[in-house]
């Protein structure tokens, strides 16, 4: 009889075990829809096998549930998106923070120790207006596309991830702000980069990976709407989060060496908002002319420079600088190396 138990025990462990395999996630996202202080939610989790029955969800205001699986679907790629969908009446208008757990994450994420064991703590962020109110009705970012390869393009190792979002009645007057954000994951760091990792509106700019393997990434957009009176006000709407991984393989990568030309080393931190420090070289002294210019070709900044083969570390203030994208230019005698960064912060 005992080792009828033993056994009954092992098999539920092996089948519990086989089944958190078969869940593992890829990627999850929360699309919001808003009429006056009723929201409705719909989470959407892309898995590498079988669906899971439920997952947790907290609204914020101290109300918990677990939501049920309302339907799945198997994408071509091979992976499986279950989506939950559920209704909740907000007593009071104001900012609330949603948040949804699940587990487990795929396993060997290369930037997210012991991925296998870890668990997806999903949130966003929502304004709820008062019955009534101008903005009491709202559909939040919600994320175009499937979350897999067909919106990732790499040139030379140069990975540019292209998002783009479903619009709304009142898209004429959204504003919508893009950032980078940790995913939601303990044990995260952020992707290795060999020059830079950040946002251009809407497109992910991963500036050459350093090894190929399964990244986390996450993508947060701030929704904004033009005030009601006053269209010069931003009225602050929603936040949306799309946490994904990304796999890289051989073909996107260079060598490190190949993206260091010949008179800059190294330009960090990229994006930058106080000072961008620069490592420069050469194989001769030799007399150089460093120029930034901004996005619409205006020249920001000049500077003479003696080279060295000894290596130079440089300094340019940017902090009153306008938000936005420069190009670096380091030019010597009939040689030019340039580096495009991103200026954050106001100026």
């Amino acid at each position: 009889m005992k080792n009828v138990f033993l056994l009954f025990l092992f098999i539920a462990f092996f089948v519990s075990n086989f089944s958190l395999q078969a869940q593992r996630i890829w990627s999850a996202e929360i699309f919001k829809e808003v009429v006056d202080q009723n929201v409705r939610v719909e989470v959407k989790i892309y898995r590498a096998g079988d669906s899971k029955l439920s997952i947790k969800f907290n609204w914020g205001d101290g109300n918990e549930e677990v939501l049920n699986l309302s339907y799945t679907d198997l994408h071509s790629s091979g992976f499986r998106r279950d989506t939950y969908l559920a209704n909740h009446l907000y007593e009071e208008p104001g900012f609330y923070e949603l948040s949804c757990i699940d587990s487990f994450l795929v396993e060997n994420v290369v930037n997210i120790e012991d991925s296998g064991n870890k668990v997806l703590k999903l949130k966003d962020s929502l304004n709820v207006f008062p019955e009534g109110h101008p903005f009491a009705r709202n559909e939040a970012p919600s994320f175009a596309g499937h979350p897999f390869g067909h919106n990732i393009q790499s040139d030379n190792g140069l990975i540019n991830v292209i998002y783009s979002y479903h619009s709304e009645v009142f898209s004429g007057a959204e504003d919508y702000r893009e950032e980078i954000a940790p995913f939601p994951a303990e044990g995260y760091s952020t992707p290795a980069h060999t020059n830079a990792f950040f946002m251009d509106e809407n497109v992910m700019v991963w500036d050459r990976p350093v090894e190929p393997g399964i990244y986390a990434v996450c993508v947060k957009v701030r929704e904004f709407r033009r005030g009601y009176d006053n269209p010069e006000d931003s009225v602050f709407m929603s936040t949306a989060h799309r946490a994904m991984m990304i796999d890289i393989d051989e073909s996107m990568l260079v060598s490190a060496a190949a993206p260091f030309i010949d008179g800059i080393l190294s330009l960090f931190p990229n994006p930058a908002t106080h000072t961008l420090q620069l490592q420069l070289n050469s194989f001769q002294a030799e007399k150089a002319t460093l120029t930034i210019h901004n996005a619409a070709g205006q020249m920001q900044y000049r500077e003479q420079l003696e080279l060295s083969p000894q290596l130079q570390p440089h300094q340019v203030d940017v902090s009153a600088w306008p938000p936005g994208v420069y190009f670096l230019s380091l030019q010597a005698g009939g040689r030019q190396a340039v580096r495009r960064f991103v200026k954050t912060g106001t100026g």
